[in-house]
C-alpha cells in the first residue's frame, strides 16, 4: 500500500515547486540583464572606436564625445556590477529557502542541499562579475589612449615622449 502525502507535505511540495520556478525566473532574468549589458557596452566600445579611427586633427571636437561615452560605459558597468550582486543575493536566498523546504518534505532527494555542499553555492555570479571589470579596464585604457593621442595631435610631443618612456 502506498502512503498518501499529508496535507502539510503536499503544501510544502507546492511551495517548493513555486520556489524552484521563481528561482529559475530570477536566474533567467539575471542572464537577460547580462546579455543586455554586454550589448550596451559593445555599442559604446564600437562608438568610441569609430570616433577614434575616423578622427584627425580637424575633428578634435569629437574626442570629448568619446570621453563622455567612456564615462557612460564605466557608469553602466558599475550599475551592472550592482545588479549582479543583487541577483546573486536574491538567488542565494532562494536556494537557502529551497534547502530548508527540502528538509521539511518527507522522502525528499534534497537536490539543492547536495548542490550547495558540492559546489559551495551559486558561483556563476562570481565569474559573471569579471565581465564588467574587463569593460572597465578597457574603458580606462581607451581613456588613457585618447588623452595620449590628443596630446600628440595638439603638439605636446614632450608629454608624449615622457609617457612613452614611462611605458
Amino acid at each position: 500500500m502506498t502512503e498518501q502525502p499529508t496535507t502539510s507535505n503536499f503544501s510544502k511540495f507546492e511551495e517548493y515547486k513555486l520556489f524552484v520556478e521563481d528561482t529559475a525566473r530570477f536566474s533567467d532574468r539575471r542572464q537577460s540583464v547580462s546579455n543586455f549589458m554586454v550589448a550596451v557596452n559593445g555599442l559604446l566600445v564600437g562608438a568610441v572606436a569609430l570616433i577614434i579611427t575616423n578622427s584627425d586633427r580637424r575633428a578634435l571636437y569629437l574626442f570629448p564625445v568619446a570621453v563622455l561615452l567612456l564615462g557612460a560605459g564605466i557608469a553602466v558597468c558599475c550599475a551592472w556590477l550592482k545588479l549582479i550582486r543583487r541577483y546573486k543575493e536574491m538567488i542565494d536566498f532562494r536556494c537557502k529557502q529551497l534547502e530548508a523546504i527540502e528538509s521539511q518534505i518527507a522522502d525528499s532527494d534534497r537536490m539543492y542541499g547536495k548542490i550547495r555542499k558540492k559546489f559551495g553555492g551559486t558561483n556563476f555570479s562570481d565569474l559573471e562579475q569579471r565581465l564588467p571589470w574587463i569593460f572597465i579596464v578597457l574603458y580606462s585604457l581607451l581613456l588613457i589612449g585618447i588623452v595620449f593621442g590628443v596630446g600628440l595631435l595638439l603638439g605636446y610631443t614632450r608629454i608624449g615622449h615622457v609617457l612613452l618612456r614611462l611605458l
